[in-house]
């Protein structure tokens, strides 16, 4: 259930395991370790643990 609702991009409330919700990160540039190639990162969500 808690993974259908992260999805859609929503807020998830539970009591007695406290909040998920997402936190956006920009786009940037990131590195490849293994052949040091510059490559550009999109933006996207990530789901964050809030107490």
């Amino acid at each position: 259930m808690a993974n259908a609702v992260l999805i859609n991009g929503n807020r998830f409330q539970s009591i007695g395991i406290d909040n998920f919700m997402f936190h956006g990160l920009a786009a940037h540039k990131g590195r490849n370790p293994q052949s040091r190639e510059e490559i550009n990162i999109q933006c996207r969500k990530v789901p964050v643990f809030k107490q």
